[in-house]
């Protein structure tokens, strides 16, 4: 709604702030954690395990383009009353949480259904 522009803005820039901080802590121990479970490129590049892996990495990739398209352009957008940025903010969230979905999927099927490398 219109008159909530400015509010949602706002709380989207604060939500922006604290991802800030905690996506590249999140980003180092994905990587640490990946490192550890796979051990070598040939284990990520070659194994159903490490090809799925890099299919998360990819998936999580596309939610931070788009987090940095809304904190960057949709968020601003929205603090300036623009009408139309609330609405394309809301589809890449739509895009974001399918991602999410099929992160969440291939994480179970890397903990379910996949073996580790040996």
């Amino acid at each position: 709604m219109p008159e909530h522009l400015t509010d949602a803005g706002e709380l989207g820039h604060r939500f922006g702030q604290a991802a800030t901080l905690v996506v590249p802590t999140l980003i180092v121990a994905g990587l640490w954690m990946a490192w550890l479970l796979v051990g070598n490129l040939q284990g990520l590049l070659l194994t159903g395990y490490g090809q799925a892996l890099l299919f998360k990495v990819f998936l999580v990739a596309l939610m931070l383009i788009l987090a940095s398209a809304n904190k960057l352009r949709f968020v601003p957008a929205m603090q300036g009353r623009v009408a139309k940025a609330a609405q394309h903010l809301a589809r890449s969230i739509e895009v974001e949480a399918i991602a999410v979905l099929v992160v969440l999927s291939t994480t179970a099927t890397l903990t379910s259904v996949l073996t580790l490398p040996s």
